[in-house]
């Protein structure tokens, strides 16, 4: 499901870990970024998430963390995710725009 998503918004990552690659390692477990850079430096990186849990495994794994703001029923506040240092992204084209062009966060 997540590669045809991904194929229809123009993105091909490096990279794809989902759910059943996790070994039943759940977030807040970092193991799934970790799986995915495969060595990269994490604070090179973003993380996006739609939930609490994804947002600390970002932290614990070293990476930043964005929170996906344009869910129905977001699962947090703005207000919260700026408390926990979390940057908030209200609209996908928001991603983007959250990155120069060296790739650092901003």
């Amino acid at each position: 499901y997540a590669s045809r998503v991904l194929d229809h918004v123009g993105l091909s990552p490096d990279e794809l870990i989902a759910y059943h690659d996790l070994s039943g390692k759940r977030k807040p477990s970092p193991y799934g970024y970790e799986r995915c850079c495969n060595g990269r430096e994490a604070r090179l990186g973003a993380a996006v998430g739609d939930e609490r849990a994804d947002l600390l495994a970002a932290d614990y794994f070293g990476c930043a963390a964005i929170f996906a703001g344009w869910a129905r029923n977001p699962a947090l506040t703005v207000e919260e995710c700026r408390q926990a240092g979390w940057f908030v992204a209200a609209h996908p084209n928001n991603l983007i725009e959250m990155f120069d062009l060296n790739n650092d966060i901003s």
